[in-house]
């Protein structure tokens, strides 16, 4: 049985894109871990800029980027209407502003598991793997 994640890009305002994963979205072994090892050092930004480490024009620069990661062929993740129902064991929501940290928020089947920046569930995930 596939154990499904949708993963949501917003800023304050507006829900950019939504990205549904049909396996591997378990928060320790899977789409968390991998999601976590993406977006940690991102900086997002309101304008393109050159700087250290990747950076992001807002969430939805940093929701195509993610796109263009994890998308390896036909099958298995999908852009999906954020206004859909999904069928996900597991929902990540990512807040992406401009000069501010990256908070992540992970629900299973509406609780709250995790909450706090791309480095904080990179900890979290490797403390649930001991």
């Amino acid at each position: 049985m596939s154990t499904r994640a949708l993963t949501i890009f917003k800023d304050a305002e507006r829900c950019y894109a939504a990205v549904y994963r049909h396996d591997s979205g378990y928060i320790n072994d899977g789409h968390g871990h991998e999601l976590a090892q993406f977006l940690r050092g991102y900086t997002v930004t309101n304008g393109v800029r050159n700087g250290a480490g990747p950076t992001a024009n807002g969430a939805g620069c940093l929701a195509a980027q993610m796109v263009k990661v994890f998308k390896t062929g036909p099958g298995g993740l999908y852009l999906q209407d954020s206004q859909s129902p999904a069928l996900a064991d597991y929902t990540y929501v990512v807040t992406a502003e401009p000069n501010r940290a990256i908070d992540i928020k992970v629900l299973s089947y509406g609780a709250l598991v995790f909450q706090g920046t791309p480095e904080e569930l990179a900890q979290f995930v490797e403390s649930e793997e001991d």
